[in-house]
């Protein structure tokens, strides 16, 4: 499919979730009335690179935050699917980065990064038309210039996750890649399985069933197979460095030479 087919399709699952006219998360309208004070933006979409999907040699990835920052915005509602940033330097934004250059280097017959800054990961910036960016959480409380520890209400752990799943059905990614190893949402790895799990053994390699840096064996209701990778937040401070990077790698790894089976890459 084109980049503006799997655009439609998350569209429609937007609408399904927050309305068409006025946007309205169908669980959270009590939340958001009773922290309005505190609502940083509300409605999330994910956002989609220029060219996802369009090349059927690379890999479809979905990388996964906790929640977006959207500036330093204050009550505001997104309503449209926007497009990754090329060149962002926060924590996060690298992190991120630095899997998806990982991931895609052996499609594009480049080097592997070697670290998380900025300038390392300058040669790899096209490869965010390449991919889509999403997150856990839809709707953010908290100061206006807070970006760390935000609250997750009882009604978000409960029910963003089911917006989030129906993501990854419309994006049908190779690769999910999760960069939260706390504050998931409720029963969040039970509804995994219970999700996209066949019933066979799910680990490719890692730390089972703690998700912490993990890649897991899913798939898609339409049958269609995809790797879910668990990896720790952009912004910990050890992801930057090399005893991390070398523990991340190894899952990473492995997670390509099934892809390069998968795609009869050499």
């Amino acid at each position: 499919m084109t980049t503006a087919e799997y655009k439609r399709k998350l569209n429609e699952v937007y609408a399904n979730f927050y309305g068409t006219d006025t946007p309205q998360c169908k669980y959270c309208e009590e939340t958001r009335k009773k922290f309005a004070n505190k609502c940083k933006y509300s409605f999330d979409r994910a956002k989609v690179g220029g060219q996802y999907g369009e090349d059927p040699r690379i890999p479809r990835i979905m990388m996964v935050g906790l929640e977006s920052k959207h500036a330093d915005k204050q009550d505001y509602i997104i309503q449209e699917i926007e497009t990754p940033s090329r060149s962002a330097s926060n924590a996060h934004y690298r992190g991120a980065r630095y899997v998806l250059a990982y991931l895609l280097s052996t499609f594009y017959r480049m080097d592997t990064p070697k670290s998380t800054s900025s300038a390392n990961l300058h040669d790899y910036e096209f490869m965010t038309e390449k991919y889509v960016l999403t997150n856990l959480y839809k709707c953010a409380f908290g100061e206006p210039n807070q970006v760390r520890n935000l609250f997750h209400f009882d009604d978000m752990r409960r029910y963003c996750q089911e917006l989030f799943f129906a993501e990854i059905e419309a994006a049908e990614p190779d690769v999910v890649v999760i960069q939260a190893v706390n504050n998931h949402p409720e029963n969040f790895w039970a509804n995994i399985l219970e999700r996209f799990s066949d019933g066979k053994e799910n680990c490719l390699i890692g730390d089972g069933k703690y998700n912490r840096t993990s890649a897991y064996r899913m798939r898609l209701s339409s049958g269609q197979p995809f790797l879910m990778i668990f990896t720790y937040h952009g912004a910990w401070p050890p992801f930057a460095g090399k005893r991390y990077l070398s523990t991340l790698n190894t899952i990473l790894d492995a997670a390509i030479a099934e892809l390069k089976e998968r795609f009869c890459i050499d």
